[in-house]
């Protein structure tokens, strides 16, 4: 198989204008929903990673360069500070003021930060959100069905696929009308 590779950019006219087929999405019926997001994630991959980009680097990076990149710090070291609390020993007898000194001043930086960590959030959460609404929205075409095919067959693995493999995603769903999603 190799190292995963990016494939190729495919064009706007097949993302998203001319001969783009979008429709509802059938929710009710959650392995066919799945289906598609998955197959348009792995398809349309590097098209999300530019979208990706764009969304956060130019528009809320450009505005707020700051304040992504200070709540992305705060974020980090939320999480750091939380993994050294974890990790602290427990003694019975033992002083926990300088654990809980560390954790409150944690605490109160996040606070005072807080618009600096929704920023950061939002970035985060808005470009992700309209990939997934593309991805869930958008109707396969015989390409996007063709690469499927070379993926599933294992004669190419991409990043998108080694992420979602990464995240226990199951990329060998079947459905029974998957005809009937075309």
């Amino acid at each position: 198989m190799g190292d995963p590779k990016l494939p190729s950019f495919r064009p706007l006219d097949d993302f998203c204008f001319g001969s783009a087929r979008f429709s509802m999405p059938h929710v009710e019926d959650g392995d066919r929903l799945a289906n598609r997001i998955v197959r348009n994630l792995l398809y349309y991959q590097t098209n999300y990673l530019v979208l990706y980009n764009c969304l956060v680097f130019l528009l809320i990076g450009f505005y707020y360069p700051y304040r992504v990149f200070g709540g992305a710090l705060l974020v980090l070291g939320g999480i750091v500070v939380w993994k050294l609390v974890l990790k602290a020993p427990r003694s019975k007898k033992g002083n926990q003021l300088p654990l809980q000194l560390v954790l409150l001043a944690g605490v109160i930086t996040i606070i005072y930060f807080l618009g600096f960590v929704l920023i950061f959030f939002a970035s985060v959460i808005l470009p992700v959100g309209a990939i997934l609404l593309h991805a869930a929205c958008r109707k396969r075409n015989l390409k996007n069905q063709l690469n499927w095919v070379a993926e599933r067959a294992g004669l190419r693995t991409t990043i998108m696929a080694a992420i979602l493999m990464e995240l226990s995603i199951r990329l060998d769903i079947e459905v029974e009308s998957d005809a009937a999603s075309r």
